[in-house]
């Protein structure tokens, strides 16, 4: 595809204001007065082929009310496919965070700035980008992998890191048959590149906001659905012009599969561990191809679902929502319409084996204490037990010392050593994570910090697409004093056990995985259910939202190989009957064994 795809853009005459205010569309302010693009040769484009461009709203959710206008952005398509949407990279690029420099030589647009460079090539309709990491990053080359709250935790700035400066990371969009336009406005030339790809690129895979066909929704998922039913940003994220859409074009069903095989070739960190290079191939053979390239809208959503819940049977991937036209369910072969439909793979049966059977012994003990609720922390002799029912992240509020709140991972340990400190027979302290499903990384961390020496939390990953390793290292303030040092953390004053089950899922996981590979704690009970990446969550061109493992993945270099902790943790000290699992004395007789 040569540079003379200009000749085939008719661009509206207005003036036209890209203002974006979210964190994930740039706060930029750029005036672009569009008009007529000259002549190149050509008398005229064949209308299928010319590409028009339009203004629509952007409307930010925060929570679950309706979405506010929080600005406009100019949004192209071509007229033989108009729900094909495409837009400027101006729409992630933020030059108030670091400035940049744009150019254009034949057919390449780059953006130059202190931290990355990425270059947008109209001609072989590819991305490159040198520092990646700068790109996602650009605040500082130092900063966190992690998204953290700075409550509680400090980032070591001398953290070991292995970004790979220099390194050019490739997005080939030609190979999803996607192009790469070049737009003429006051004597300039800026690159439009297809919506949801484009997004994906400059987030790692993360994008949080779709086109409904009347505007562009910015928000979680989580927003939604409430009680079974629609929120009002549910309502007005379903209630665009696509809402009508039961059926597709040819094209449009394949742009939509396009999108998902790109987002999972690139992003999906657990495509190592599941041997997969590439997705068109795989969903081929799996059979999952012809489903995803069905023109009706529901036979394309239960093909995503199957393809999410069997295909790739990991409790990261998750069909969250239907398409437009079922308003996120979609219709079960009874003609119901049922909230999004799940499928199991062997991997989620098991864990869902695991979940009954926990519940069960946790009731079991429950009614052993008298109690109405499992206690966050108990004691016996010489041993302390403390409950983390999953890794929150809450208000200031709730992490403050005294805090109840069982909420926050940080007030539970928080407060539970206060009480062990207090207690001096405490020698032998268990940390019960066996029904743990994951949750906040920030949590995690400072759970580290508690059981680390110093407070010093270490942490080991790996980014898919670029394959570049890092070493973190946090400093958490388990005092609450407001001063990192050495007198936080707790390594080497008790003995630390972690109890886990194939349950403990995620950051469940995470824990008695540096836990163990740093030496600070032995592991007990079963090898736990792994889970090793952070999950984002996608809003594809129909409407349909995934969840799904993305790019970093947790696991540790040894020997220059890395590896990642999918595979769970195996314990120090098994346990063969868990029917104790949440029962002190039985844990006692466990780790003393």
């Amino acid at each position: 595809m040569q540079y003379n795809k200009n000749c085939n853009i008719v661009v509206l005459e207005e003036e036209i204001t890209l203002k974006k205010h979210l964190k994930i569309f740039a706060p930029i302010a750029l005036t672009l007065a569009l008009g007529i693009l000259p002549a190149c040769g050509q008398s005229s484009a064949p209308a299928s082929d010319k590409l028009v461009f339009k203004n629509v709203e952007i409307k930010f959710a925060s929570s679950t009310a309706a979405p506010v206008t929080v600005s406009q952005v100019t949004i192209g398509y071509k007229e033989s496919e108009p729900d094909i949407v495409y837009v400027a990279p101006e729409n992630f690029i933020d030059p108030t965070v670091v400035p940049f420099s744009r150019s254009e030589q034949n057919g390449v647009f780059t953006y130059k700035s202190s931290s990355y460079e990425i270059s947008f090539d109209v001609n072989s309709d590819k991305i490159e980008v040198t520092n990646y990491e700068g790109l996602l990053n650009p605040v500082s080359p130092n900063k966190t992998r992690i998204s953290l709250s700075p409550d509680f935790i400090s980032f070591d700035a001398n953290a070991s890191r292995s970004d790979k400066t220099g390194q050019k990371t490739v997005f080939d969009f030609a190979k999803y048959g996607f192009d790469i336009f070049p737009v003429e406005a006051n004597g300039e030339k800026y690159p439009f590149a297809p919506l949801t790809a484009l997004a994906a690129t400059m987030t790692a895979g993360q994008v949080a906001f779709g086109y409904n066909g009347s505007f562009i929704f910015a928000g979680s998922p989580d927003n939604l659905y409430a009680d079974g039913k629609l929120t009002p940003a549910g309502e007005a994220f379903y209630g665009g012009a696509y809402q009508t859409k039961s059926s597709y074009s040819e094209g449009f069903a394949k742009y939509n599969y396009n999108v998902l095989t790109f987002l999972f070739d690139n992003f999906c960190g657990l495509s190592v561990e599941k041997g997969i290079s590439d997705y068109k191939s795989y969903l081929k053979d799996k059979g999952f191809e012809a489903g995803l390239l069905s023109t009706n809208a529901n036979t394309v959503s239960d093909a995503i679902s199957q393809f999410i819940y069997k295909g790739m049977d990991e409790d990261h991937n998750s069909f969250r929502f239907g398409n437009f036209s079922c308003k996120g369910k979609f219709f079960a072969p009874d003609g119901k319409t049922v909230p999004a439909k799940y499928y199991v793979g062997e991997r989620r049966a098991k864990m869902i084996a695991s979940d009954k059977a926990l519940l069960e012994y946790k009731n079991a003990t429950l009614k052993k204490l008298g109690a109405q609720y499992f206690p966050v922390y108990q004691s016996k002799d010489d041993t302390a037990m403390i409950y983390i029912p999953n890794f929150a992240a809450s208000a200031l509020n709730n992490k403050a010392p005294g805090s109840t709140d069982a909420s926050s991972t940080y007030a539970i340990l928080y407060n539970s050593f206060q009480r062990i400190q207090a207690d001096a027979a405490i020698k032998n302290v268990i940390i019960n994570l066996a029904d743990n499903p994951g949750g906040a990384a920030d949590a995690l961390v400072q759970s580290l910090g508690f059981i680390s020496n110093g407070g010093v939390a270490h942490v080991t990953d790996r980014i898919y697409k670029t394959d570049t390793y890092s070493e973190e290292y946090y400093k958490v303030d388990t005092n609450a004093d407001g001063v990192f040092d050495s007198k936080d953390g707790f390594g080497g004053k008790y003995n630390f056990y972690i109890v886990e089950t194939y349950s403990s899922f995620s950051c469940g996981n995470a824990l008695p995985y540096y836990a163990k590979k740093d030496g600070l704690a032995k592991i007990v009970g079963q090898t736990s259910g792994g889970g090793n990446c952070v999950v984002g969550n996608v809003f594809l061109p129909t409407g349909d939202i995934i969840g799904y493992a993305c790019n970093t993945i947790l696991g540790k270099k040894e020997n220059g190989v890395f590896t990642s902790n999918d595979a769970g943790v195996t314990p120090d000290i098994a346990m063969t009957d868990l029917s104790g699992i949440f029962d002190l004395d039985t844990l006692i007789t466990a780790i003393k064994a």
